[in-house]
Parts: C-alpha cells; sequence; structure tokens
C-alpha cells in the first residue's frame, strides 16, 4: 500500500489499519492512540475528521506503523 496516493493522512493510516486485518501485523486504533500518546476519544475525533494529529503525535504514529521517512514526511 502506498500513503502517496491519499491527499488526507487520515485516510491514509485508517487503509493502513484496515489492511493489517489481513496481515501478520495488527495495528488498532487503540494501539495507536497509545503510540500517539493520546486519549481513545481523541483518536476517534481525528478519524471522524473533527481534529488533527500535531506533528509530534503524527510521527509517533508514523513510527507505530512502521512508516519510512519519506512516507513519514509525505504524511
Amino acid at each position: 500500500m502506498s500513503v502517496f496516493r491519499f491527499l488526507d493522512y487520515r485516510d491514509a493510516i485508517s487503509e493502513i489499519i484496515s489492511d493489517s486485518k489481513s496481515d501478520r501485523r495488527q495495528f488498532s486504533y487503540s494501539g495507536l492512540a497509545d503510540a500517539a500518546r493520546v486519549q481513545k476519544p481523541y483518536v476517534t475525533r481525528v478519524f471522524k475528521k473533527d481534529a488533527h494529529f500535531n506533528s509530534d503525535q503524527l510521527f509517533l504514529v508514523c513510527d507505530y506503523l512502521g512508516l519510512n521517512s519519506e512516507e513519514s514526511d509525505y504524511l
């Protein structure tokens, strides 16, 4: 999956999490909240497009998802 085809980082992250369900690595919104050091309701707001991650939180999310530096910079 390529994050470069998305215009909104939230859509890219959602697809990565959905795709991981059939992969060996399983990501979750709960794990994402822990990685970003935010509460789970805030993650819900982000993916309902009512809020955004700040740059530090997004960096932690990219690290959690194992994205490389180019993918992280793009998001």
